[in-house]
């Protein structure tokens, strides 16, 4: 019995594996010395045995073991509908290979559970078949972008995965061991029956809150465009009232000139230079920087959140070094728009604003994009004045922000993990943090 649970646990974390749930050796190495343990604490303390009550008991455990160690690391709720998945995979495909035994040669259940030959063939079985439904539903939540929909909203993580193992709990709660072979033939047929047409419905849920998250974003994105274009009928405004008081401006400089007098002259000119009103209409300009962005929903997002530094534009650069006119067909735009916000917001978020000097020319970002070959690549550098981990930063729940839920750069690996032509690339170095993201042609 312990063989066989040790290989179903192995089975249980191969789907986890599969399903994208990140553990590393180490990681997995703490999970067996916990089970290890723990199941030879309950096996010391049982009084009454049953091969299949005991199995489903300590796999049950297992189960917990993995949830609240995923709990400690803060990524339970993200992966709660995994977890209960690949735990409903292992029970279908175990069920399923001794329907098949039985249905195929007619090798009664309890035969099944008591020859070690027959174990061997039946556990053969059931790991072709979990490889085949695990590989397969992966296929299909990449497809439909499920991991990024329940990742990013961990609720419907949760409310998925506790439907799902409720009606479960209700079925087998049901069911009769001393049933005869073909009844329980028929009771397993029909668990199968339930999990498939379970597997549906949550899949078309599923899809269906995509697609609310995606009209969300569009709605997002228009926000944004309206944004853009009263910025852009204000900048229109401004510059024509600009060239008009430099006219004036200007005309005034006639008779210094006339009079030759060189001291009121300069006197003049540095008034002029002076004068807070012409000034501020430096901070029309930035709409300039952004001409050769010809993706709207983009422009739209950069002038909304570059708009924010406009007291600032000494220390700050943005570079679009030739006109891009459209994003590669390897994301979305509403999904790229996703992850360049959160990268501005978070290079943002990082800078002391208190300690950046507006009068320098220091800089303190730089906004880069290009395009070469069959490539956009956009390159975003921040300083940075906190201690930055590199090999934490993807992780969901770790953030530098007080107030922060730290999902930001998790957010951005679970969407690029969606889209396998796009992907992101970070260096820091002792002055900058610097993120590289990269779309490529399909």
């Amino acid at each position: 019995m312990l063989l066989i649970l040790g290989y179903y646990c192995l089975l249980y974390w191969l789907c986890l594996h599969i399903f994208q749930i990140n553990l590393t050796l180490l990681d997995f190495l703490k999970l067996a010395l916990s089970s290890i343990i723990t199941f030879g604490i309950i096996i010391l303390g049982i009084v009454y045995f049953d091969y299949n009550v005991i199995l489903m008991v300590l796999f049950a455990v297992e189960i917990l073991i993995v949830a609240l160690y995923l709990l400690l690391q803060k990524k339970l709720l993200a992966n709660f509908f995994f977890l209960i998945l690949s735990f409903l995979i292992i029970l279908f495909a175990a069920q399923t290979s001794e329907v098949l035994v039985y249905a195929l040669f007619k090798i009664p259940y309890a035969l099944q559970e008591s020859n070690w030959k027959l174990i061997l063939s039946n556990t053969i079985l059931m790991t072709i078949i979990v490889l085949l439904l695990a590989q397969g539903l992966n296929y299909l939540f990449k497809h439909f972008k499920v991991y990024a929909l329940l990742r990013t909203h961990s609720m419907n993580s949760l409310g998925v995965g506790s439907t799902i193992l409720l009606i479960v709990i209700a079925f087998f709660s049901q069911i009769d061991s001393s049933n005869s072979n073909s009844t329980t033939t028929k009771v397993s047929l029909l668990f199968l029956l339930i999990i498939v047409i379970v597997g549906f419905v949550s899949i078309i849920w599923l899809r269906s809150q995509q697609q609310l998250l995606q009209l969300r974003h569009e709605q997002e994105t228009n926000q944004q465009l309206v944004e853009y274009l009263s910025n852009l009928e204000y900048a229109q405004t401004e510059f024509r009232k600009f060239k008009h008081d430099y006219l004036n401006v200007l005309a005034g400089l006639t008779g210094y000139i006339e009079n030759q007098d060189l001291e009121g002259l300069k006197n003049y000119f540095y008034q002029v230079v002076n004068n807070n009103n012409i000034n501020q209409t430096n901070d029309l300009f930035n709409l300039k920087s952004l001409q050769n962005m010809k993706i709207i929903e983009v422009k739209g997002l950069l002038a909304l959140k570059l708009s924010k530094f406009n007291q600032y534009q000494n220390n700050f650069r943005i570079e679009i070094i030739n006109p891009i006119q459209n994003l590669p067909n390897a994301m979305p735009i509403y999904e790229y728009n996703r992850c360049l916000g959160i990268l501005l917001d978070n290079a943002m978020e990082a800078l002391d604003f208190s300690q950046i000097d507006s009068s320098d020319k220091k800089t303190y970002l730089s906004i880069v994009f290009y395009q070469k070959e069959q490539q956009l690549v956009m390159v975003i550098k921040n300083r940075y004045f906190q201690k930055i981990n590199l090999s934490e930063i993807y992780k969901s729940g770790f953030t530098n922000k007080k107030g922060h839920q730290g999902l930001g750069l998790a957010n951005i690996n679970e969407i690029l993990q969606q889209y396998p032509h796009s992907s992101i690339d970070t260096e820091i170095t002792p002055d900058f943090f610097i993120q590289k993201l990269t779309l490529s042609k399909v």
